[in-house]
């Protein structure tokens, strides 16, 4: 399910494992306001959020 989120986000990019981690957390605490379908989504757009310019 993440496979488009690794041809959109550096593997070797510092933030990409706090992103995972955060969308990893909502979800198991059962934050999240989407389904599992848009969890790339979600993953990409919390990367984007902490770029300086995404």
């Amino acid at each position: 399910m993440i496979l488009l989120s690794h041809h959109l986000i550096p593997t070797d990019d510092s933030l990409r494992p706090k992103a995972e981690a955060i969308v990893q957390e909502i979800e198991q605490l059962k934050l999240n306001r989407y389904t599992p379908i848009h969890h790339p989504k979600a993953l990409i757009n919390t990367w984007l959020a902490w770029q300086e310019t995404p």
